[in-house]
């Protein structure tokens, strides 16, 4: 079924909200991606989808919730260089955050091969394929 951009959802018993995340410009045209928040009896919950680094945009939303996966690029150039693409966040981007905010970010979305230690940056980590979490 059809949500309206503004609107949200339910499923299995449990209310989603739709949350607009810039995700590219096409020229002057935003494309925005549909991320989702979320509350149960464990906290409150943001996933982002495919957004780009605007912390000034999300930072309501950062605050709302307890616990935040985000999307994360994790390409470098062979020389260790950061490589951003620009349409989601990057690893780099996403480590200038304040530490309270990076300790409620798990870290998904991210390329295969070698990932920087995203615990010892103060993040959550990055979620492993299977890994299952309770909320």
């Amino acid at each position: 079924e059809p949500v309206p951009a503004d609107g949200g959802f339910e499923w299995e018993g449990q209310r989603f909200e739709l949350t607009g995340m810039l995700h590219a410009m096409d020229g002057p045209v935003p494309l925005i991606s549909f991320g989702l928040r979320f509350e149960t009896g464990h906290g409150r919950f943001l996933i982002t989808s495919d957004a780009r680094f605007e912390p000034e945009r999300y930072g309501a939303l950062y605050e709302w919730a307890d616990t935040i996966f985000h999307d994360c690029e994790t390409t470098y150039r062979s020389d260790g260089v950061p490589a951003p693409s620009g349409i989601h966040a990057h690893y780099e981007e996403l480590k200038t955050l304040p530490a309270g905010l990076r300790a409620k970010l798990w870290l998904y979305h991210y390329q295969p091969g070698w990932r920087p230690d995203a615990e010892a940056d103060g993040f959550r980590g990055f979620v492993a394929k299977g890994q299952a979490f309770e909320i």
